[in-house]
């Protein structure tokens, strides 16, 4: 995924394509209807918004980030949702997704790129695990700070079992020991409208969906 991907040209998914849509003839109808009714909660806020994808390494946070920004479309404006990916923007400065040696870096250009979209009335979807409170302070402050007038949070939760399996089947490897440390901390700090959350959604992603791993 590129750490900036925008999705204006992709078409809303509107109240009556639920039932017709031909991918909702998969096991797994009630999860994809859970994520269509996020991002109708998520169309519905006050704009521009600024979401954050909150789950550890192997939830499928990404791909559903992606699927919600596709079913979001257009605003009235014409503008699209943009993904802000953290991990994208380490190997562009370091060559390597997994390299923490410029996290800060990392971060104040995520922010950057967060901040303009803002700036110029575009929502966001900042993809990235966010599972401690210090760090989801850190965000909704930054958005405030660049003219986000929502802010959302997209919980994706998933059996640690699962998520190890995922990893393993990964071609970029987080060791278990680092999941299992991501898990308690997010048991430990979990995601509440208190923080200055408008919209708090979670979503399970623990049956097996191969679009979604």
């Amino acid at each position: 995924m590129d750490s900036i991907e925008k999705t204006s040209e992709l078409p809303t998914v509107h109240n009556n394509d639920v039932s017709d849509n031909p991918s909702f003839e998969s096991p797994n109808f009630e999860s994809r209807k859970a994520r269509i009714e996020l991002a109708r909660g998520l169309t519905n806020l006050e704009k521009p918004f600024a979401a954050m994808s909150v789950g550890i390494p192997g939830s499928g946070k990404s791909r559903i980030v992606a699927e919600l920004a596709k079913l979001i479309g257009q605003d009235e404006n014409g503008n699209g949702v943009t993904i802000v990916n953290p991990d994208s923007i380490r190997e562009e400065m370091t060559g390597d997704a997994a390299d923490q040696s410029k996290n800060s870096e990392v971060w104040a250009e995520t922010y950057r790129r967060m901040g303009e979209m803002l700036k110029g009335g575009v929502s966001v979807i900042v993809d990235a695990t966010f599972v401690d409170k210090r760090g989801r302070k850190t965000f909704i402050e930054n958005c405030k700070n660049n003219g986000a007038v929502s802010i959302a949070a997209v919980v994706v939760e998933t059996d640690l079992d699962i998520a190890k399996k995922r990893n393993s089947e990964r071609h970029r490897k987080v060791p278990e020991y680092v999941l299992d440390n991501m898990y308690e901390r997010l048991k430990n700090n979990p995601v509440s409208k208190a923080e200055g959350i408008n919209l708090v959604s979670t979503l399970s992603n623990n049956v097996f969906d191969p679009e979604l791993q």
